[in-house]
């Protein structure tokens, strides 16, 4: 297609292009997205015959009433409508960067600035020290082909147990941590001139050391024993593992030193160790988990508990299920009433009657159970209390007796059993309608 140099004058009209911006301020687009230039078609000198649109000094499209023709890579994802000189790119890729420009057989339209960037990654956050050695954090991505970068970040604070988000704000790739009295976690996210990107994984505040661990019993994926080293590590970045063993010297325990290892570690069998372990970050390690008995250790018995009395933070009676539960690992408590059923229970148990009942309680470990305790009396028990129920207890059997005797006495006064019982009834015995005098002694001794 050729366009009448006649026709191309040297006067210009520099007008708007959608998106809207000011003249020479550039556009940014994402690669894959599309990119519209539309010129204000009410400002085009009439009438248009031929329309041109180039990027730098290539051309994109040309059209005349005899139709269009595209070049290089915009064919196959560019359409122009001459209606209204919009352009539409398609599919955009990092190589569209670069001048758009529009000529009509009138002359220049307009020129547009067009940066194509990539989409924001999702950020992480490193801990790091800042120029003055303080502590901090670092929003870390790669920026290449991301066009001008701000950071924003967001502070999430563990109130009543639960985390509380709070609000995004305008920061720097590097943020100065503050030593915090709770626990704190940070977010980042990159913004560009397009959107704002994903945010980061949270990471915790490194002032405020990584929480301390605890050794639980467990078995590996081939089913052998073992222990493994719990914490909630997340938003603790890169975290390892130490452990240490502790080992039974005759009659006391020598420490050993710290090892690396993985969160599950294997036990020897029937050995008699302890072992704890630690986390391992970053900046600091945790302190120290309590120390945990090898699980297929046969040489350490549980101890007998004991039964005392005491009384709880409210100043009620109760019975205290004592003993020795150091290298035990988790331990809970069973009780026991008489040699009735054995029922879960806490350490503590309150007393609530005065009934003279006796009780014992036993350990439970991840291992076994461990001996009953010797039973101790409720020790809200009164002991006239008891003398009272075994007075009841012989008085009533008695009364009744008394009164079934009455009874067959009154009902049957000639029958022989019942002349012998009057003669040791008293004079005054006053059983009802008959004389006091014993009547037939004679007869009783016959």
């Amino acid at each position: 297609m050729k366009l009448s140099s006649a026709l191309l004058l040297l006067t210009s009209a520099v007008l708007g292009v959608r998106p809207s911006s000011a003249q020479g301020e550039p556009k940014y687009f994402e690669v894959g997205t599309p990119l519209t230039l539309e010129p204000d078609v009410s400002t085009v000198k009439k009438p248009v015959n031929s329309i041109r649109w180039k990027y730098g000094a290539d051309l994109v499209v040309d059209w005349d009433p005899s139709g269009h023709t595209y070049y290089g890579s915009f064919k196959g994802r560019t359409t122009l409508d001459p209606q209204t000189l919009r352009l539409v790119i398609k599919r955009l890729t990092l190589a569209d960067s670069g001048q758009f420009s529009v000529e009509t057989n009138l002359g220049t339209v307009g020129t547009h600035e067009v940066k194509v960037i990539k989409p924001p990654p999702k950020p992480l956050v490193l801990t790091t020290k800042n120029p003055e050695g303080a502590h901090a954090l670092r929003c870390t991505a790669d920026t290449k082909d991301l066009g001008p970068v701000s950071y924003e970040w967001k502070k999430d604070e563990m109130k009543e147990g639960n985390w509380e988000e709070g609000p995004w704000t305008k920061g720097e790739e590097l943020k100065g941590m503050n030593s915090s009295d709770t626990p704190e976690k940070f977010s980042c996210r990159l913004k560009t001139r397009v959107r704002t990107g994903e945010a980061s994984d949270p990471v915790r505040n490194p002032i405020v050391p990584p929480p301390k661990p605890q050794v639980m019993k467990t078995k590996n994926p081939e089913g052998a024993h073992a222990l493994k080293c719990t914490a909630d590590t997340q938003d603790l970045g890169l975290v390892t593992y130490e452990w240490k063993k502790y080992e039974f010297m005759i009659s006391e325990w020598k420490e050993g030193n710290w090892t690396k290892g993985v969160q599950l570690m294997v036990t020897s069998p029937k050995t008699c160790d302890k072992f704890s372990c630690r986390l391992i970050t970053p900046l600091r390690p945790s302190e120290a988990s309590d120390p945990f008995l090898n699980p297929l250790s046969e040489r350490v018995p549980i101890p007998k508990p004991r039964v005392m009395t005491t009384k709880n933070s409210e100043g009620a009676h109760a019975l205290n299920c004592t003993a020795d539960t150091q290298d035990l690992g988790p331990v809970t408590h069973e009780w026991r009433k008489y040699n009735g059923e054995w029922t879960k229970g806490d350490q503590l148990m309150v007393m609530t009657s005065k009934t003279c009942d006796k009780f014992s309680c036993r350990l439970i470990t991840l291992l076994r159970t461990s001996e009953a305790s010797d039973p101790m009396l409720n020790p809200l028990c009164e002991p006239g209390h008891i003398w009272w129920k075994v007075l009841l207890g012989i008085t009533v059997p008695l009364v009744a007796i008394c009164a079934a005797l009455i009874t067959i006495v009154n009902k049957c006064p000639e029958h022989p059993f019942s002349i012998r019982l009057k003669k040791w009834i008293p004079s005054n015995g006053g059983i009802e309608g008959q004389p006091n005098a014993v009547a037939g002694d004679s007869e009783l001794g016959k």
